[in-house]
């Protein structure tokens, strides 16, 4: 069976959640909850439509829209006691609460049905941060202007950078996973490589095969919106993991990846060896997994609130084009040239 790129996973992962977990109903059809009330645990929807509104100085502002299966309110877990958004349903088949608690022991889980939650809400966040990004593009677009196309970038200058196998150790001790098997892990076949400052892993647009685990350093997550230049979407640090929406989905990478102002270590994970991690394969793999999950509701969270701010500073207009903003200039334009991919030219020193 594939993994939650597919519908038909998402759907065989949702069904089996809801015939185990699901006792506690929810609407389905209307509000299921509003923003600002206690966040008490993650709902699992079948079919129909979701939506995902927050509150603005403009009244409410939909964020997202997307069809079930997906869950809903998985940026509360580790971030808000309250609702962050509210999110209404329509024509769902099945829609019920997980609580909180056992969220957290089925992301602590190698069960089967643990792998299945996981799967599903590694393809809710992926699905949910990809619209929250591209609405960061809408609110100060212009159609009448020229737009940076999207550069395809080659791995010619990652074949460059040496690595070397990942020690497991080491990566237990960085990811605090005492549990992983140093026997079993090899299976995932990690690497470690290193960037130098200003390097860029990965380019918005380009094909995704590799996420990465930091080491050491930071990695700079952006992107260049016409119009208004870079916009840091987040800065991560050792222990964190980047890259890894375009080996949930197979769709090209959704920001630029820059290490941040010195050399940057990274642990490599590709797309074969991610697949073995959600499969639940390799022992101990259950626990990077969850690492991930709990890592893109952070990120889901403050992309949520970076929407709104977004919205409310393009004057609560999300009609591309009517913003008021200059038109684009040649430097917005030469950033999103045809640049190597690790910001250095063959044949020179970086």
């Amino acid at each position: 069976m594939a993994l939650t790129g597919t519908v038909t996973a998402a759907e065989f992962d949702a069904a089996l959640l809801l015939a185990n977990c699901g006792d506690e109903l929810l609407p389905t059809d209307g509000v299921i909850w509003q923003q600002g009330e206690p966040a008490t645990g993650v709902a699992v929807v079948s079919g129909g439509i979701v939506t995902v509104t927050m509150n603005t100085p403009y009244g409410p502002h939909q964020i997202a829209a997307t069809e079930g299966p997906v869950m809903a309110g998985l940026a509360e877990l580790q971030n808000s006691e309250e609702r962050i958004a509210t999110v209404e349903v329509k024509g769902v088949r099945k829609a019920a609460l997980i609580r909180y608690p056992q969220v957290l022991t089925l992301l602590g889980s190698d069960t089967r049905l643990a792998v299945a939650f996981r799967r599903l809400a590694l393809f809710s966040l992926e699905r949910l941060l990809r619209q929250c990004n591209e609405q960061l593009f809408v609110y100060f677009q212009n159609p009448s202007l020229p737009q940076p196309e999207n550069i395809r970038a080659s791995g010619a200058f990652r074949a460059m950078l040496p690595e070397r196998p990942a020690d497991p150790r080491e990566v237990a001790q960085l990811l605090a996973a005492p549990e992983l098997d140093p026997v079993a892990f090899q299976q995932l076949g990690l690497v470690k490589r290193t960037y130098p400052a200003g390097a860029k892993l990965a380019k918005k647009g380009t094909p995704g095969d590799e996420a990465f685990f930091i080491a050491s350093g930071r990695v700079r997550v952006s992107l260049r919106i016409p119009g208004v230049g870079e916009e840091a979407l987040t800065i991560l640090g050792p222990g964190q993991i980047t890259g890894e929406m375009a080996l949930i989905d197979d769709a090209p990478r959704s920001a630029d990846l820059i290490a941040h102002e010195r050399p940057v270590d990274v642990f490599v994970l590709n797309r074969t060896s991610f697949r073995k991690m959600m499969s639940g394969t390799v022992a101990g793999s259950g626990w990077l997994g969850s690492r991930i999950a709990l890592a893109l509701t952070q990120r889901l969270a403050e992309t949520l609130q970076r929407s709104v701010s977004f919205y409310v500073l393009s004057g609560g207009n999300q009609a591309a084009g009517t913003a008021e903003l200059p038109p684009l200039t040649e430097e917005d334009l030469a950033a999103d040239d045809d640049e190597p991919l690790l910001g250095f030219q063959p044949g020179k020193k970086s």
